[in-house]
């Protein structure tokens, strides 16, 4: 692996081409340019992958959820609610899929 792809990061992270990656390479230089300050502020005595690692995880899930707010309840509700004018086969397959993202699992009728 080239000094190029680690970027400095221990350990090495895999090559990942898509936005995704780059987003994850991108935080965890950050956390692993601040590691030894953070770690010594929890405790740790020495360096520790494992706890830059889940770093990295959670920063970039809130990253995530900032840019990718869910659904709001009522969102959703609104949408079932006008399933309610579709015809009864086409409404089943489309609530199946809420309640199983994606899932063919049999469900009551609304």
């Amino acid at each position: 692996m080239t000094a190029a792809s680690t970027d400095g990061i221990y350990p090495p992270l895999r090559e990942e081409p898509d936005e995704l990656g780059s987003l994850r390479r991108g935080i965890a230089r950050a956390v692993s340019s601040r590691a030894a300050k953070l770690e010594q502020l929890v405790g740790l005595e020495e360096p520790n992958s494992q706890f830059r690692d889940d770093l990295s995880e959670a920063i970039l899930l809130c990253v995530l959820t900032h840019k990718f707010r869910p659904k709001r309840r009522s969102e959703t509700r609104k949408q079932l609610e006008a399933l309610k004018k579709k015809p009864p086969l086409l409404r089943k397959l489309i609530v199946d899929w809420f309640r199983g993202f994606g899932k063919h699992q049999a469900s009551t009728p609304l």
